[in-house]
């Protein structure tokens, strides 16, 4: 769902009630409509008539592709996702939804290690341009910090080891344009499961071969098999296709990958230099389903109705460079959000206007965590709603008061989404939890028929969410990373 924030206008604010239930004037809209699927999601789901319940895997590869790219290298606009083929971390059957997941360091065969964030609190004040002294970073005792790894310090950015010293202390290097001239006074300081890696001598050529050999002045002895691999081009990581580090000689320095690394806008000649460094990162995998039937929207006005459902979100607001790093071909800061949204069929590698309509709940923290955001793209870009009774609250429990927030109210728990695309007047209608909350005028004009998909997405988006983009920290919070499906259903008039 391609989100063009420059574009962006807040046109209409409203306050919206909590209940999900079907009613008016969402059912008034499309009564006497022709039903074309109703799902029911859950183990214990029970179909009502006219409904198919969907309660375990089998059952959903029925009605639902699992898995699907709608772009060659899962890019969609500005926007790049990550997805995975269904197994049991990613697509969970609960009794009365199926949780799409969104995993760190899971779900895939290939990753060894897990997801680990080593917190401490740094004690006096530090300068990123002297070397500090291992201790100061309040990191628990027997911690081991090696050349390589990648430290977050709060408010301040993200840093390389790059050295350390024979008394021990540490040399960071400043990275995405991370703070180098203000010192580090009793902030949380972050030893991530990141590596950066400096390249010995350079790759081979950019389009030779079926994979890529390289080779590091260190790699670390904590650095798993599996991790997915980017590179740090202009200040930013960069990364164009789902590359993992398959197998990692710590003897001989090397990395090969499973496929050949290119290397983003070079040519073929091109070799990555000695000196360059290279980033590895736990892969993320998050999880979408893809109805099997099609849509014609440009012959016949069709309804799309999804009720979903959002668990609390457990979120970081103020280290933000830790989110520009999770295994995502990108070098924009990243995130996740749910979506019920309809996309053309057999696109391959970009949207526009004619290939996509959205119905989403999606939590724009930068405007502030009550704000319920729908994307038509067309006429007009998007439209975005005020929803009552959401707070921001300190939590204590994880890192400290005032560095991760909680988010509560009516986007946390049942939602109904509603969107009925009128092609024979030209416009979308907009209905959440069955109030008309907006109208935009729209024409489907790709030739081809739309999918309908429901997907958590993780991934990255506009450079303007830089300071805001959300992610959890803990693995503990990674519970909470998830879209529950409780309802799907289709019309035409």
């Amino acid at each position: 769902m391609q989100k063009l924030l420059s574009a962006v206008a807040l046109s209409t604010v409203i306050i919206l009630g909590q209940s999900p239930a079907r009613a008016a004037p969402a059912d008034d809209a499309i009564a006497g409509w022709t039903s074309l699927g109703t799902y029911v999601f859950g183990t214990n789901a029970v179909a009502g008539t006219g409904e198919t319940a969907i309660t375990n895997k089998a059952q959903l590869d029925g009605k639902f592709n699992y898995f699907q790219n709608n772009a060659a290298k899962v890019s969609i606009g500005s926007e790049v996702q990550r997805y995975t083929e269904g197994n049991a971390q990613t697509h969970i059957f609960a009794t009365d939804r199926l949780n799409l997941t969104g995993v760190l360091g899971g779900g895939d065969a290939t990753y060894s290690g897990g997801f680990t964030n080593v917190f401490g609190q740094i004690s006096g004040s530090i300068n990123v341009n002297s070397p500090i002294d291992p201790a100061q970073f309040g990191f628990a005792s027997g911690t081991k910090i090696e050349v390589g790894n990648m430290i977050v310090l709060q408010s301040r950015g993200i840093y390389r080891v790059d050295s350390i010293a024979s008394d021990g202390k540490i040399t960071l290097l400043a990275m995405f344009n991370s703070n180098t001239v203000n010192p580090v006074t009793n902030a949380l300081a972050v030893l991530t499961p990141f590596y950066a890696l400096k390249l010995a001598q350079p790759t081979a050529d950019n389009a030779a071969g079926t994979a890529t050999t390289m080779v590091f002045d260190t790699i670390p002895a904590s650095m798993p098999v599996g991790m997915a691999v980017g590179y740090v081009k202009d200040n930013a990581f960069q990364r164009n296709d789902d590359y993992r580090a398959v197998t990692v000689d710590k003897t001989t320095k090397q990395v090969t990958t499973q496929k050949k690394f290119t290397f983003i806008s070079q040519a073929a000649t091109y070799q990555n230099p000695a000196g360059q460094l290279m980033i590895f990162v736990p892969p993320i995998r998050s999880a979408q389903i893809v109805a099997k039937d099609t849509f014609d929207l440009k012959n016949g006005d069709y309804a799309f109705d999804a009720e979903v459902n959002y668990p609390p979100a457990v979120v970081s607001r103020q280290v933000n460079t830790i989110a520009e790093l999770n295994a995502l071909p990108a070098n924009q800061p990243n995130g996740f959000w749910g979506a019920a949204w309809l996309y053309g069929k057999n696109i391959t590698s970009t949207t526009s206007s004619a290939d996509e309509i959205d119905s989403e709940s999606w939590f724009d923290f930068y405007k502030g965590p009550d704000i319920f955001s729908a994307f038509t793209h067309g006429e007009t870009v998007t439209q975005d709603f005020q929803l009552n009774n959401s707070v921001w609250a300190p939590a204590t429990t994880d890192v400290g008061a005032g560095y991760l927030k909680y988010l509560s109210g009516p986007l946390v728990g049942d939602i109904r989404l509603t969107k009925v695309v009128r092609t024979s007047a030209g416009k979308v209608d907009t209905y959440v939890n069955g109030t008309l909350v907006d109208t935009k005028g729209y024409k489907w004009a790709n030739p081809n028929p739309a999918e309908f998909i429901v997907n958590l997405a993780v991934g990255s988006i506009s450079a303007s969410y830089a300071a805001n983009v959300l992610f959890p920290l803990k693995p503990t919070n990674l519970n909470n990373m998830k879209l529950g499906i409780k309802r799907l259903a289709f019309y035409k008039k």
